[in-house]
């Protein structure tokens, strides 16, 4: 009799040790270990009235970015990526809610029809001719698939900056990094397309068209440096070609440090082990861990590890060498992304 009652005293105290850890200690490790990133990364901090971090802002890889968290609002985390100065800082676009997820092939194509049609975007503000040939630009859908796939509607631009907003509170370390990681080639990808837009008509513009289409005395029959030749010679020496576009290199002749066949082992320098997530992954991969690092020839890759081996890597280390065999991702890598994606075997 006196056993059992020792024997339910202990387990009452077990459950009460449980509880008061889910609801009083685990949620102050994971504010102390959410803090650390954020200054870890170079983050200035600013709290709100109940202590939890409130806005902060930053750097990711090359971009300017702001956070802001408000437990009250519609929108309680707001990720913001700054964009270039060629992008016009007077848009405004808010993208629509689609009835479908935006995920692998049809994705993509439903991407590409709505940035040159209806049904994707609105233009709220700006000129609405240069938006429409910036969003046009091909090399946006592939990074924006990513960025979209869970609800299109959390995306937009407005103040010279890509908006993610979430109704959710996101103040998580795998959180943040998964959602800048997806921004910043987006942002990316908006730059390169501003650059190459044209401008705004202008009377200036249309005063001073380029000279180049006036009818000038051109040699037609004076032989040219023979720009055909180069095609012929790179089919029996593709050397000469790679010297020239090594990323062509990279993506069409690989080196041993360059795998493309199955067991082909990797070289890379670790920068961090990230959670990996995303609706168009194989399932072995989904929530097992991504490993972003440099190869040996200076190339910035991602390599995706199955669920299964995700413990093995999730403590990497940055600046840590490791060698794994991988096969490339199916597909091309998007033009806004300038990782080289495999997948651990």
């Amino acid at each position: 009799m006196n056993v059992g009652l020792i024997v339910l005293v202990l387990i009452g105290g077990l459950l009460i040790d449980i509880i008061l850890y889910w609801v009083l200690i685990r949620p102050r490790l994971q504010r102390a270990r959410f803090l650390a990133f954020l200054r870890e990364r170079g983050f200035t901090l600013e709290a709100g009235p109940d202590g939890e971090v409130a806005r902060c802002a930053g750097r990711w890889e090359d971009r300017e970015c702001r956070i802001a968290y408000d437990p009250v609002a519609e929108d309680r985390s707001v990720f913001e990526v700054s964009l270039g100065d060629a992008f016009p800082a007077d848009a405004r676009v808010r993208v629509l809610a689609q009835e479908h997820g935006l995920f692998g092939d049809t994705g993509l194509e439903r991407i590409r029809d709505g940035l040159t049609g209806d049904g994707l975007i609105e233009l709220e503000a700006g000129d609405g001719a240069r938006m429409r040939a910036i969003l046009a630009d091909p090399a946006l859908p592939e990074p924006l698939l990513r960025l979209l796939r869970f609800q299109p509607q959390w995306t937009s631009i407005r103040d010279g900056h890509l908006r993610y907003a979430l109704p959710i509170l996101g103040r998580r370390k795998n959180f943040v990094v998964w959602i800048l990681d997806q921004m910043v080639p987006v942002a990316r990808a908006l730059d390169e397309a501003a650059r190459h837009a044209p401008a705004a008509a202008s009377p200036r513009a249309i005063a001073s068209p380029s000279p180049s289409p006036s009818p000038s005395p051109s040699p037609p029959s004076s032989p040219s440096p023979s720009p055909a030749i180069p095609s012929s010679e790179s089919r029996e020496n593709p050397s000469s070609d790679s010297r020239e576009n090594p990323s062509s290199e990279s993506r069409e002749n690989p080196s041993s440090d360059s795998p493309s066949a199955p067991d082909s082992p990797l070289a890379l320098v670790v920068e961090r082990a990230e959670t990996t997530m995303g609706f168009d992954l194989p399932a072995e991969y989904q929530w097992g861990v991504t490993v972003l690092g440099t190869d040996a020839r200076g190339r910035r890759v991602r390599v995706l590890v199955p669920r299964a081996r995700a413990d093995e890597f999730r403590e990497l280390e940055a600046g840590a060498e490791t060698r794994l065999a991988v096969r490339p991702a199916d597909g091309p890598t998007s033009p806004g992304d300038d990782r080289v994606t495999y997948f651990m075997l």
